[in-house]
């Protein structure tokens, strides 16, 4: 794996990566698109019962979030992903049946028992990741998982491309059925690997040390001490003058004779240091001391005034981010999953063409991630995150007037393509924000959030189908771009307060630069 995947990534990140990678693809084939005919096709035409048997994976993971929240943050990671493995296996064993019997709610049975699966592994994959990545960097790693999902799931269309080109371009029952057993082979791969991850230590720990005569204090947020490598360094984050530095535990003993006082070297006592829990404090009361017994004092005074500091103390802050992804998933779920079916019914594509236009998305999705994230460099994240979602609320926009007006296929099929890129690219971004602003005990608990995001697929989808029923597509499709409009009212009450990363610029400060050159 070496050679696909940066040399700073560790074992438990490059796992995380393929597992990713696998079980999107094998997801897309038997879960998506041909899942989404084959039950429309058993089930005479019916969209409701398409809604249903896609929401309930969702409904699942609702009810199982809080309570696997708390246990994936009480319990070592490790076991929480052997407990997944095993539930995967079940809901794959279940599905199996239910395809070969054309059983429509055994199916709906194994739709619960994967929502469970996805309910304890996805937040466990993210807060390894997390765990693995310092503070100020991790919307980089973020963005490599995002992307490697999203070439997972376009390798998921090619597979399905492959298959249909072998056993017939026709939409039939037996032809999705055979599709649909190549994904759920495939998905038991990644749950034989979920099996091998090293533990993950999640103390948080920061440290602040003065070293011989030139003494330097560190400022960071928390950072994982652990070293895979085998030695005692700890990497604690960038020091005053911008340098990296590391410092060995041993040195912060009674006994090492390195270590002097704070006090006695002169420095001011109010410089800010990490604390295990989270929070930025400063010097004052508790001592450090060495060999002879000088002593620096230690205290949780008072917050340090950092921008990362605030917002951590800002509740409102990530759980607004939270909100507007909620929002956002209750609009797709009511349209998304009838993409298939619109373009099967109305726009006349063959599961090739279907297959073909899933392929291109998906690339296009890894590509527009890519973009997102070095441009909020420059702009702020959530700036990033806003512009990606109107630029895919404006080609929805595109799409529903051209297949309303009868506009060309390529151009409604292009509208798809980029709507679906852009309102997806900044996921990334804004799941980065929230991990760097809450404690590392507590981001299972938080990515376990995301169930609610899938309960509003599941409520939404199910509304979805009743629309297209009664109401035809164009009013299920005007009513998601109504509620994805209203998505982005959270964001834009937060955009300012989410802090850029280490060495990004803003949007307050591009402005002004700019505004400062036309004046002069």
């Amino acid at each position: 794996m070496d050679i696909f995947f940066p040399k700073d990534f560790n074992k438990n990140i490059r796992l995380v990566m393929v597992i990713s990678f696998i079980t999107k693809c094998s997801i897309t084939v038997w879960l998506g698109a041909v899942l989404v005919v084959f039950v429309y096709l058993i089930e005479d035409n019916s969209n409701k019962a398409v809604g249903i048997v896609t929401g309930l994976s969702g409904l699942a993971q609702l009810f199982c979030a809080p309570a696997i929240a708390y246990a994936a943050d009480a319990f070592p990671r490790t076991d929480i992903f052997k407990y997944g493995s095993i539930v995967g296996v079940l809901g794959s064993i279940i599905a199996t049946f239910a395809l070969v019997m054309e059983n429509y709610y055994m199916l709906c049975f194994a739709m619960v028992v994967v929502g469970i699966f996805n309910s304890l592994t996805n937040a466990a994959l993210d807060a390894v990741v997390a765990d693995s990545v310092t503070q100020g960097s991790r919307s980089r790693v973020y963005t490599w998982k995002f992307t490697t999902l999203l070439f997972g799931a376009a390798a998921g269309p090619l597979v399905s491309l492959a298959m249909f080109g072998l056993i017939g371009d026709l939409w039939t029952i037996n032809t999705c059925r055979i599709v649909m057993f190549i994904g759920l082979f495939l998905f038991l791969i990644p749950l034989v690997l979920m099996r091998q991850f090293d533990h993950v230590d999640t103390s948080g720990k920061a440290v602040a040390v003065a070293v011989a005569s030139s003494v330097e204090l560190v400022k960071y947020a928390p950072v994982d001490t652990t070293d895979n490598s085998g030695n005692d360094d700890v990497d604690v984050g960038d020091d005053v003058d911008g340098r990296s530095k590391l410092v060995s535990d041993e040195k912060l003993s009674d006994g090492d004779s390195d270590v002097s006082s704070v006090e006695a070297a002169g420095v001011d006592s109010d410089i800010e240091i990490g604390s295990s829990d989270g929070d930025l404090v400063t010097l004052a009361d508790t001592t450090l001391c060495d060999s002879s017994g000088s002593s620096a004092s230690i205290s949780r005074a008072k917050p340090a005034q950092s921008c990362w500091a605030y917002c951590a103390t800002v509740p409102p802050v990530p759980l607004l981010i939270v909100s507007s992804d909620l929002i956002a998933a209750l609009a797709s779920g009511m349209s998304l999953k009838f993409f298939p079916i619109f373009f099967k019914e109305n726009i006349g594509l063959a599961p090739t063409e279907l297959s073909a236009m899933d392929l291109c998305t998906f690339l296009l999705c890894a590509a527009a991630a890519n973009i997102a994230q070095r441009s909020s460099r420059t702009v702020g994240r959530m700036y990033a995150v806003l512009i990606s979602k109107l630029i895919g609320l404006l080609f929805f926009v595109t799409l529903l007037y051209c297949y309303h007006f009868g506009g060309s296929t390529w151009l409604i099929i292009g509208a798809c393509m980029i709507r679906t890129a852009s309102m997806n690219s900044s996921r990334p971004l804004a799941k980065s924000a929230v991990m760097d602003m809450i404690p590392a005990a507590e981001r299972v608990r938080w990515s376990a959030l995301e169930s609610f995001n899938q309960a509003g697929w599941a409520g939404s989808a199910v509304l979805g189908g009743y629309l297209m029923d009664t109401y035809g597509v164009q009013v299920n499709f005007g009513l998601t771009i109504f509620i994805q409009t209203l998505s982005l009212l959270p964001i834009l009450c937060i955009a300012h307060l989410v802090p850029n990363e280490t060495g990004a610029t803003n949007l307050a400060e591009i402005c002004s630069k700019w505004t400062k050159g036309s004046t002069q």
